[in-house]
């Protein structure tokens, strides 16, 4: 009895569904290799549903609640329980699963707020007791320190986080008026009271000219002057070359950012 096997011939071509006489190279390109991989933080989820949206509000008690966003549903996951909407209809493992996902979520949340919230409360605590009992709280100079450090840690993260976002600001406006510019490189200025940003030319990806803005633009005034004058700024994750008095600002990379980016 002979083992050989018929190859067969691939289906949407002629004759497919019939064995052929000779062997046809299969495509190399597959489903799996083109699939854009799952973030890590959605292992858990259900690959049957759509992404889902998180959102979350702290209530006046403190507790957290979140909100698990499915197409047209919604999951709620509040202390000491959860609902789901009624026009949320999921298979039971499904629907397990998406509360699995959730309620890991809900909590990996309430952990990060509790840990902001009390990193606050440290932050002002003496201030806090002074006002409502009208007695300031003297501070041992450990006390102080470790206080200063708080505050200044906290100053900090307020600053590079503002410096992102104005710099993601001017540059989505940038871009709103020059759909096809690609960066804008800035100029300063000294005066009596520091250095700004006075000017922006904007630029596509060849390095012509497409506008200039100066501080009477909103772009500008608002927000690209605002930037500190410096290489170690924050906004510089954005950057690019520094010629002389010119700083350049990526403006794609910098309208995309987020907070969380």
């Amino acid at each position: 009895m002979s083992n050989t096997i018929q190859p067969h011939k691939p289906a949407g071509v002629p004759g497919a569904g019939q064995f052929d006489t000779m062997p046809h190279t299969e495509s190399a390109v597959s489903l799996a290799a083109t699939a854009e991989p799952r973030r890590p933080e959605l292992e858990g989820w259900p690959e049957s549903l759509p992404e889902p949206e998180v959102d979350f509000d702290v209530q006046e008690d403190g507790s957290v609640n979140t909100t698990v966003k499915v197409g047209d549903g919604e999951i709620w996951v509040y202390r000491g329980g959860y609902d789901l909407t009624a026009n949320l209809d999921l298979a039971p493992k499904t629907e397990d699963a998406a509360l699995d996902w959730a309620t890991t979520k809900h909590r990996m949340i309430q952990q990060v707020i509790s840990q902001e919230m009390r990193a606050a409360a440290d932050r002002v605590s003496a201030r806090v007791l002074a006002q409502v009992t009208g007695k300031t709280t003297v501070m041992t100079d450990e006390q102080l320190e470790s206080h200063a450090i708080a505050l200044d840690q906290a100053r900090n993260a307020a600053e590079e986080q503002s410096q992102l976002a104005h710099a993601s600001l001017g540059a989505r406006a940038i871009l709103a008026d020059y759909p096809t510019a690609a960066y804008v490189e800035l100029d300063s200025d000294e005066f009596s009271n520091g250095t700004f940003y006075t000017e922006a030319h904007i630029r596509d990806t060849d390095g012509n000219q497409l506008g200039y803005l100066d501080n009477e633009t909103p772009a500008m005034g608002e927000h690209l002057s605002n930037l500190p004058v410096d290489r170690d700024a924050f906004w510089t994750t954005f950057g690019g070359s520094h010629e002389g008095q010119m700083d350049r600002l990526d403006l794609r990379a910098a309208a995309a950012w987020n907070p969380g980016a």
